[in-house]
């Protein structure tokens, strides 16, 4: 595909692949109307992968929930510039951004062996309030976003924008999905096995995220079979003071979303009290968690590798 023109973008490199399509680095060639950008990211899947039999845009769904997140709160999520399709591909073109969180939090560990410093502690905690922000915004719009995933948010700088909502879904009090195209490694043992459509989800989806991204030691990391890694899910939180009594109140309120979460749609005062604790959170308390969290692989070695 490189070097190839689809609708008025040309293609200049490979970013990714995922489960919904190609991701390309390409140039705008159509840049009259004001403040239209230059490089966008390009995501495309060829018609012949299409399973949507009448041949409609499978990004059209994804496009206009984020549309309606990126009007909420653009700092969020990214920009949404075009859908569309041509002969033989289908498209969707949103604002560039520099990585991916998952990329950002490879070098972060990376840094980490050299020491932790207040500026690490401090891009860090911009990162998580962003992602926070990106959640409760899409509950407060009325949709869980599912597939929670440090590929699904996006870097620039300071900046994380969440991104690919494919998998969203707006969420009833009797709404079971059963489409379970998700990361196993991240979703909640609710989510994986394609339960009832709940908002805390995505929040115990994401502190796990953010466990992994600073500590790479999820008892799970090395099982690939998503029921195996929910049984293992399950069983850290039955036995929730061994697996997780270090963690600070944020991460553990994320584990633990209340009741009246789901049931009153209490959306901006859980939302206040994640920021709180946010706002509480000191470099030491960050330090602490990344050199003590405890690493419970080795109880279900056995899954190693299970397919």
């Amino acid at each position: 595909m490189i070097g190839q023109v689809v609708g008025s973008y040309e293609i200049l490199e490979l970013l990714g692949h995922g489960s919904t399509g190609t991701v390309y680095k390409a140039r705008n060639t159509c840049t009259e109307d004001e403040g239209s950008p230059s490089l966008v990211a390009l995501k495309i899947k060829g018609k012949e992968q299409r399973d949507h039999g009448r041949g409609e845009n499978p990004f059209i769904k994804e496009f206009d929930i984020l549309v309606a997140m990126h009007a909420a709160n653009p700092p969020c999520f990214v920009r949404p510039l075009e859908c569309g399709t041509t002969e033989s591909v289908h498209f969707l073109a949103t604002e560039l951004m520099d990585e991916t969180l998952d990329s950002w939090g490879a070098r972060l560990r990376q840094t980490l062996a050299s020491g932790f410093t207040d500026q690490m502690a401090n891009a860090i905690l911009l990162k998580l309030r962003g992602t926070i922000d990106a959640l409760a915004t899409a509950h407060a719009l009325g949709y869980s976003v599912r597939d929670v995933s440090p590929r699904n948010f996006l870097v620039r700088g300071d900046l994380v924008k969440a991104t690919d909502l494919s998998s969203a879904i707006r969420v009833t009090r009797s709404t079971v999905h059963p489409d379970t195209r998700v990361t196993p490694r991240y979703s909640s043992r609710n989510v994986v096995i394609g339960g009832a459509v709940r908002y805390s989800d995505d929040y115990e989806a994401l502190c796990y995220l953010w466990l992994d991204l600073l500590t790479d030691r999820l008892a799970w990391r090395k099982c690939k079979r998503p029921s195996i890694i929910r049984d293992i899910k399950t069983t850290c939180l039955e036995t929730f003071t061994e697996c997780y009594s270090n963690l600070p109140p944020l991460l553990t309120s994320m584990l633990c979303a209340p009741r009246d979460y789901e049931e009153n749609s209490d959306f901006k005062d859980y939302h206040r009290k994640l920021i709180e604790l946010t706002d509480k959170l000191q470099p030491d308390d960050l330090a602490h968690l990344i050199a003590d969290f405890r690493d419970g692989s080795s109880k279900f070695a056995i899954y190693d590798g299970v397919f």
